[in-house]
């Protein structure tokens, strides 16, 4: 930690100006014993939010509880912990939820009213226990104690804590918004085949891989899920749920859903879609495409350097390139943008340090101590490399690979950049695909599905999973000739009865009311 001195001075001075810090402590004994449980109370919370304004001594602060979802590392004596520590004087006491049915433990915790001053929780873990009552409503708590989390957290996250206009718990939203799935193409297929350019219709999709086969014998297209975005594009199926005429739609109901099932059987019964596309798995899918078997599979950024490694090894002559979005006749194309929240930071009722609390997660997010958090120290961790960042290999991992596991909502604007400057970077092949998928991508317009704004809602997250695996199975059934399209009717119908009906009706409740506030947020600027 004496690398860190320097920059923990300067750091320090800032928040004794900005919080009348007279006194950090300097580095403690924070070890824990994990599987410790805090003292449980039975006396009354002090839930109510609003009032008065109370004065924090911040020359005695408190030692705050802080249960985090499970990880494998021992959060009292990690990098990143040690120096939140140092720079923001507080001492912490972390507590870890199991790995499994960790839903069950949080339920007990909240029975028993076991003392934790800060819950950071996975958002279904939220979501489930959200209704308990247990969490302290945030709205005035985060204008007088915490105003950098009400200012560098991205306005479109809170919709999804915000419950009958009280503020339930602090939102992080994913890293790093980027498109990750894509279909991978041999090009140099393509060229041998004649066709000069990637398809953008779906009449040139067709016909490429009507040469591809006819020619060479390969499988054009290897998959093993329903919708193909790229594909699915051009039928008007952007997202899992897609605003059509100011009403919300699951994928099946879009207009244009049946035609791209009629497509995509057309694309099977030819031979040009992997005629083992309902039994795939991603091994089958690489296998074919590594052994010059298939022209097109799916893969994502985060596969590689793997992934071009491999091919290069065995087909070194291989050109690759990116399926982009296919057109709709109109000439539109769109892909899945996915947004939302990835954990809930939460103040139980129970704590008796609520104020602290919040001030320390503020102190965190003061610029100086959530970069060096996020990144390191520079020259140390990272480099400045014109207006971005790179990470200094092996020390940037060694050091800063568990950093985001302490955070406590997030500075969204900047971690974004923190994120895909050093974390993607950390190999060459890695960070190019990466920004070509990007660039592949953002050829089409990238829709968010309206439902990631939307508040927990019991009845949805029971139905949900049910009505998505019927989906994906009965479109599988419809592409590979298994039930005929002429039970195209009878196939919505079930998806109704398994709960989709009551579904359209919750997420079309609550368009109706947050839908025009929403309604141009539905597209990544």
């Amino acid at each position: 930690m004496r690398k860190m001195k320097k920059f923990l001075n300067v750091a320090i001075s800032t928040i004794m100006v900005a919080s009348i810090l007279t006194g950090c402590g300097g580095k403690k004994d924070n070890v824990t014993n994990q599987t410790q449980t805090p003292g449980s109370t039975n006396s009354s919370a002090n839930g109510e939010q609003g009032g008065q304004k109370k004065e924090l001594d911040l020359t005695k602060k408190p030692v705050l509880k802080v249960l985090l979802p499970y990880t494998g590392i021992d959060p009292q004596t990690d990098f990143t912990a040690v120096y939140l520590e140092e720079a923001t004087g507080y001492k912490v006491e972390y507590y870890m939820l199991p790995s499994e049915d960790s839903i069950s433990k949080l339920n007990t915790i909240i029975a028993s009213k076991e003392e934790y001053d800060i819950m950071v929780l996975n958002k279904n873990d939220f979501d489930n226990t959200v209704d308990t009552g247990a969490y302290q409503p945030l709205n005035d708590l985060l204008d007088q104690y915490a105003p950098n989390v009400r200012e560098k957290t991205s306005e479109g996250l809170w919709t999804n804590v915000t419950i009958g206009g009280e503020v339930k718990g602090i939102p992080e939203g994913l890293a790093n918004e980027n498109y990750g799935l894509v279909y991978r193409v041999r090009l140099d297929f393509l060229k041998k085949a004649g066709i000069d350019k990637m398809p953008e219709t779906t009449d040139e999709f067709y016909n490429a891989c009507k040469a591809m086969k006819d020619q060479f014998g390969i499988i054009p297209i290897t998959a093993s899920y329903a919708v193909i975005p790229e594909i699915a594009s051009a039928f008007g199926m952007y997202t899992k749920f897609n605003v059509v005429d100011n009403q919300v739609l699951y994928q099946a109901l879009v207009p244009g859903a049946k035609d791209y099932v009629e497509f995509m059987r057309k694309l099977f019964e030819e031979g040009l879609l992997d005629n083992e596309y309902a039994q795939n798995s991603g091994d089958m899918m690489k296998e074919k495409f590594f052994s010059n078997k298939a022209a097109m599979y799916q893969t994502a950024w985060w596969n590689e350097p793997t992934a071009s490694n491999t091919i290069m090894e065995k087909a070194p002559e291989a050109e690759l390139a990116y399926l982009q979005a296919l057109k709709s006749t109109d000439g539109t194309a769109g892909l899945p943008m996915g947004r939302g929240v990835n954990r809930v930071t939460v103040i139980p009722k129970v704590s008796k340090n609520k104020e602290y609390a919040l001030d320390y997660i503020n102190t965190k997010l003061s610029d100086d101590i959530f970069k060096m958090a996020s990144m390191g120290e520079e020259n140390v961790h990272y480099k400045v490399a014109g207006d971005s960042y790179e990470p200094i290999l092996p020390k940037f991992f060694d050091d800063k690979n568990n950093a985001h596991y302490f955070m406590m909502g997030s500075d969204t604007k900047a971690y974004s950049k923190y994120w895909e400057s050093t974390r993607v970077k950390k190999d060459p092949i890695l960070y190019a695909e990466f920004s070509s998928i990007q660039e592949t991508a953002a050829k089409a317009t990238l829709y968010y599905d309206p439902t990631s704004y939307m508040q927990p809602n019991k009845e949805y997250a029971k139905l949900i999973g049910k009505v998505n695996q019927l989906c994906e199975d009965g479109f599988k059934q419809f592409i590979t000739g298994t039930r005929p399209m002429s039970d195209w009717d009878n196939f919505i119908k079930e998806l109704n009865d398994a709960g989709l009906e009551s579904i359209n009706n919750i997420v079309n409740e609550w368009w109706a009311v947050e839908g025009p506030s929403l309604a141009d947020k539905m597209i990544k600027k």
